[in-house]
């Protein structure tokens, strides 16, 4: 699983990191082999490393002699930073476990007993801010690979977490006549849950296709396609990177971050879900406030009621395009929300591609390449996909 090795990572990366006192590291270690024999997540003991290898590289005391004095200056500097309210909250609440475990009693010593973590009130996006359907298929029209563009459009079709995307397994897939069906991995919360996914089926599809160990049910979806990492678990950050790298290609300046995805994806289901529908679908537990609270935000179907009270229609809303797979007109062949091209037969699919394609197509034969025949051999375009990922992935290694 992806957290295992992000675990290991992270361990690796604190017992190597010199800003953090020796003895500050093994409480550390020893902090999180407490976690993990308790049978806490994984996915919150990754969250424990990152915050405690944090606090660790500010401090030059030893957590276990730190006073309450420490403990008041450490926590006016979280309080002080810039960090979001519910990252504050969670490095307050780590200070917590973390000394309870420290001076091993049950209940939270006096130096971090008086810290009163109180969850932030939820500041939900303004419909502007939010991530539109036209925005991920161009998000996914900028993305150079097979793993990227369909990485996109299922994190958004699903509107699953960053955790639960890739800990997917190419066993988690089943296709069928709609599109596809996809099993969620266990989280802590809700459990492991099987969704319907279509938008994003032929995407999933080819990917797969291309995937390096596609003969390996076993292997995770979605992983290195690079020199660096060729058929592993993909890192935590680089499906940040990923969106942040093509939001800025598509010159999208909205939040491109795997949560603003899940938040802006629950909003346009609440207009057509039930909350018992949503909570199943996005993982919450029944009865959670989370859909409720979402249904709301959306107004439902509230403003087209007002509308035909007073005899309109909104036209507008009539006219957007539908997320979901482009039939191609040619041979039938579905292809991704995102789709310019016919996977199948190579059809352009619309016109502004076909504006595109013409010129792109007029500067490719003046260089000597033949457009139709590369794009009718579907082995041979995974390869090029491929190898501009590879180029992407030198590039991304030798900035850090």
């Amino acid at each position: 699983m992806v957290h295992k090795y992000n675990i290991e990572k992270r361990k690796k990366k604190i017992s190597q990191n010199q800003k953090i006192l020796k003895i500050n590291r093994k409480h550390i270690m020893d902090f999180i082999e407490n976690q993990g024999a308790s049978g806490n997540k994984k996915a919150r003991q990754v969250k424990y490393l990152s915050i405690l290898g944090q606090i660790g590289a500010w401090i030059n005391y030893n957590f276990e002699v730190a006073t309450k004095k420490d403990i008041e200056k450490l926590c006016s500097k979280i309080n002080g930073s810039q960090m979001a309210d519910w990252t504050k909250h969670d490095y307050l609440l780590t200070i917590k476990v973390f000394y309870r475990f420290i001076r091993d009693t049950d209940e939270y010593p006096p130096e971090v007993k008086w810290i009163r973590v109180k969850k932030p009130k939820r500041n939900h996006k303004l419909p502007r801010d939010l991530i539109t359907m036209e925005e991920v298929k161009e998000l996914v029209n900028h993305a150079n690979n097979l793993r990227d563009r369909c990485f996109v459009l299922l994190l958004y079709e699903s509107g699953a977490r960053i955790s639960e995307i890739i800990d997917l397994k190419i066993r988690d897939v089943e296709f069928d006549k709609y599109g596809a069906r996809v099993t969620l991995p266990d989280y802590e919360k809700t459990g492991a849950r099987k969704i319907r996914i279509i938008a994003s089926a032929p995407a999933i599809s080819n990917w797969m296709f291309g995937h390096p160990r596609k003969d390996d049910r076993n292997a995770p979806l979605f992983c290195g396609i690079g020199t660096k990492n060729h058929g592993q678990p993909l890192d935590y950050r680089t499906p940040y990177d990923i969106l942040k790298e093509l939001g800025k290609k598509a010159g999208i300046d909205k939040p491109m971050n795997p949560h603003h995805f899940r938040h802006s994806r629950a909003t346009e289901l609440a207009k057509h879900l039930t909350e018992a529908q949503l909570c199943a679908y996005l993982g919450w537990a029944p009865g959670s406030r989370e859909a409720s609270t979402y249904v709301h935000l959306s107004g439902r179907d509230m403003y087209k009621a007002i509308l035909a009270l007073h005899g309109y229609r909104d036209e507008e809303e009539e006219k957007k395009e539908k997320f979901s797979p482009i039939e191609c007109p040619r041979c039938h062949t579905k292809n991704d929300a995102g789709a310019r091209f016919c996977s199948q037969c190579s059809l352009l699919l619309d016109e502004k591609s076909i504006g595109d394609f013409e010129k792109d197509k007029d500067n490719a034969t003046a260089l000597g390449f033949n457009v139709q025949t590369i794009m009718n051999n579907k082995e041979l375009m995974v390869k090029i996909m491929n190898m501009m990922a590879e180029e992407w992935e030198k590039q991304q290694d030798s900035k850090q």
